[in-house]
């Protein structure tokens, strides 16, 4: 989004095209989530929460990208 933002020149300064970044970004995050969820909800009906959860420990537990190589 920010790359867009900047690339275009949405706004005439550099401040406005990082608030325009800023909220952006933000409100594709939330969109994006509510898309998940209702998506999820019509797949698993009471158990919506579960694969959410699930992906979620995945990638904090399965993945090595938190951990540090010495």
């Amino acid at each position: 989004v920010g790359e867009f933002v900047y690339s275009n020149n949405i706004s005439r300064s550099e401040d406005g095209n990082q608030f325009i970044a800023l909220v952006s970004t933000l409100v594709l995050t939330f969109l994006s989530l509510v898309l998940i969820l209702v998506i999820s909800y019509t797949i698993f009906k009471g158990f919506y929460l579960l694969p959410i959860i699930a992906i979620s420990l995945y990638f904090k537990f399965g993945t090595d990208a938190g951990k540090q190589t010495d």
